[in-house]
């Protein structure tokens, strides 16, 4: 989702299955922050997070010439929100 203001990635895993490293594109460069996280602790996840930030690189992925990669928990949602 991107705003007038902010740019908000949404990344829904389906299956049992952590991916760790996994790719998603972004329509810019920079450092991206994990905001929500269903898998935490705290909603009776398994903890499987991203702390600190998530810096994109220069790798081309879906058409896009930025792509940022992350662990991605089982059974859940993150967003995760451009910083800068």
């Amino acid at each position: 989702r991107r705003g007038q203001h902010e740019s908000l990635a949404v990344v829904l895993n389906f299956t049992p299955v952590a991916r760790d490293g996994y790719r998603i594109p972004v329509a810019a460069p920079g450092v991206y922050q994990e905001i929500f996280n269903s898998d935490a602790l705290t909603y009776g996840g398994s903890g499987v997070e991203n702390r600190g930030d998530l810096h994109t690189e220069h790798v081309g992925f879906n058409g896009r010439e930025h792509s940022l990669r992350f662990t991605l928990p089982p059974l859940a949602g993150v967003v995760l929100r451009f910083q800068s």
